[in-house]
């Protein structure tokens, strides 16, 4: 083990870092949106083997964070109330009184949820670490670890309880496995990217797309190394991997999910759908004893495919809508990430196409293709990876966040990364190796100075391109920017303030009233026609506070509430928490 450890101090050292950077930085961050539910439904899963809420997301993240919460005496009267004996799904509810409702310390409750997400973020970092190395050198490896540990994107959710950082980490163990199983086939390998494939698919349901990819690549690896056995092995696996791995993790999960009440409740949920062939199947496995887990996965699947076509309400480049936008994964990347790794992305998208026409100097001939393909597979296939994964995403009709496309991040750094070195290795000039050795290293300083002096504040960060992250919210919010985080730091200033009272319309499903007690009033943008009205009818003494997604959302073209808040325009705000909650004095 310290033989281990000295030949990869180094990376163990940057990995403390990013474990640093992700603790503090999310220290006094309040629960996100998405928290609320996820850490209440994590709780009952593991305490009580019944998996009644949060059906729309698989349940390993969840786990992961309610375990800790066993050994804070949550009292059982929580699993009394309406949201869990009688309510369907009422995943918010039960999630906001367990965590603020319960006499436990709320803080407490929170930070012991974060503390295993560490978990999927550090090791995800690990594997990208050996697999580039692996495939290059222990160099190679190093630089792709440092754009991972140090991408505000990354950083920013690593801390969350959500299914985004482990939907990267599943995406991440799953490839890694199942491409050495490609290259070194044999029942160990074959079992290691079973199980690798098992758990991705109980981390998000997006990363069903792994399946498909799998099989294309199954078949490449066919065609490139005339092997004719990688496409049946590969259904196989994939068969497995549902059978022996998400099976029996969803029979753990519905072991005390009363048969006849997870049966009404599946009849509620897929009441709100069209019916159809998926629809019919899950209710008729819902009340089977042995299948109603699989069942539940699908249940699960349906939610979430049904979700994604459904859209939500975007604001994005001054426009509100319910509609997706074709450019929005694009676009919010381009301004989401630091701008020196736009610099690098951008001069490997122009090497691989260099690398690509040079075939043209060439004879082209069969065997020529099926050379480069050898010698590129696996960027070729990680571009394939990338290229599924954001088509997907452009496809979908929900624009709510970038952190939708986290699972490509590892394998498109693991690109970058190694297109670059091989690009620097080839080069014979010893002027330009020393050049673009300067360049590289200064972009990659540029990078990891970026994340110091966005510190703590990851969330909101966006790039110069669109005037840093104090101007991001003009063009796109919700979780790129403002997903109720800021909370206590609000509160924080009120008190330092000193302000008694304050209107208030927040973003988020943390407790108000936990952080502010009555020093706030409930608002939202149809409360108050103008400011006049305001003025006229506030019992705050002028102050109002509103979150940029609602500022933003009920003040873009294409709003149609009435009131709204247009005439809030005319005002600038005295100062803005995090980057997130606008603060006005209106008098």
């Amino acid at each position: 083990m310290t033989s281990y450890f000295r030949r990869h101090w180094l990376a163990f050292a940057i990995l403390i870092i990013g474990a640093f950077l992700s603790v503090t930085s999310g220290w006094n961050d309040s629960l996100i949106v998405d928290e609320i539910p996820h850490i209440g439904a994590g709780y009952s899963y593991v305490s009580q083997q019944d998996m009644r809420l949060n059906i729309e997301h698989p349940p390993l993240a969840k786990d992961f964070a309610g375990f800790p919460l066993l050994f804070v005496n949550i009292p059982h009267s929580i699993f009394s109330s309406a949201f869990w004996q009688t309510d369907t799904n009422a995943q918010w509810e039960f999630g906001r009184a367990l965590i603020f409702n319960t006499f436990h310390n709320a803080d407490t409750i929170r930070r012991l949820a974060h503390l295993p997400m560490l978990f999927f973020y550090l090791t995800a970092g690990w594997i990208l670490y050996l697999w580039v190395t692996s495939l290059r050198d222990k160099r190679a490896g190093l630089i792709a670890l440092c754009f991972y540990v140090f991408s505000p994107t990354i950083l920013a959710h690593s801390h969350f309880v959500t299914t985004d950082v482990p939907a990267l980490w599943g995406a991440m163990l799953a490839i890694t496995f199942f491409f050495r199983w490609l290259a070194l086939p044999s029942r160990k390998t074959f079992a290691y990217a079973l199980l690798a494939l098992g758990l991705a698919l109980l981390c998000k349901f997006s990363l069903i797309l792994l399946l498909p990819f799998f099989v294309v690549v199954s078949l490449l690896y066919e065609v490139a190394f005339q092997n004719q056995k990688r496409i049946l092995n590969t259904f196989i696996l994939i068969l497995s991997s549902i059978l022996l791995v998400v099976w029996p993790v969803y029979l753990f999960h519905v072991r005390h999910y009363p048969i006849e009440r997870q049966h009404a409740d599946t009849l509620v949920i897929t009441g709100y759908y069209s019916p159809g062939t998926l629809s019919n199947a899950i209710i008729w496995m819902s009340d089977k004893p042995f299948i109603r887990a699989l069942g539940h996965y699908g249940l699960g699947f349906l939610m979430t495919l049904q979700r994604t076509q459904g859209g939500n309400i975007t604001y994005f480049f001054g426009k509100v809508t319910t509609s997706s936008f074709s450019s929005y994964f694009p676009l919010v990347y381009l301004m989401k990430e630091p701008i020196p790794w736009l610099i690098l992305l951008g001069t490997t998208m122009i090497f691989g196409l260099y690398s690509i026409l040079s075939i043209k100097r060439k004879q082209l001939h069969e065997s020529a293709i099926f050379d480069w393909l050898r010698m590129h597979f696996f960027i070729f296939c990680m571009a394939i990876w990338v290229f599924l994964y954001i088509t997907a995403s452009i496809t979908s009709n929900l624009n709510i966040g970038i952190r939708h496309l986290l699972p490509i991040y590892p394998p498109l750094i693991a690109l970058v990364t190694l297109i670059i070195i091989s690009f620097y290795d080839r080069t014979n000039s010893e002027k330009l190796r020393y050049v673009s050795r300067a360049i590289f290293l200064g972009l990659v300083t540029w990078t990891i100075l970026e994340v110091v002096w966005a510190f703590p504040l990851y969330l909101p960060y966006f790039n110069e391109l669109v005037g840093g992250s104090s101007g991001g919210y003009r063009y796109v919010v919700d979780s790129n920017l403002d997903w109720g985080q800021d909370l206590i730091r609000f509160s924080d200033w009120i008190k330092k303030e000193k302000i008694s009272k304050i209107t208030f319309d927040y973003f988020g499903w943390s407790d108000p009233a936990y952080y502010l007690g009555d020093a706030y009033i409930w608002s939202s943008s149809t409360r108050f026609v103008d400011a006049e009205d305001f003025k006229k009818r506030n019992q705050s003494d002028g102050w109002l506070a509103v979150s940029a997604t609602f500022l933003q959302n009920a003040s873009g073209e294409g709003q149609t509430a009435t009131p709204n808040y247009l005439w809030l325009k005319a005002f600038q705000p005295i100062t803005v928490i995090g980057h997130s909650i606008f603060i006005y004095r209106i008098k």
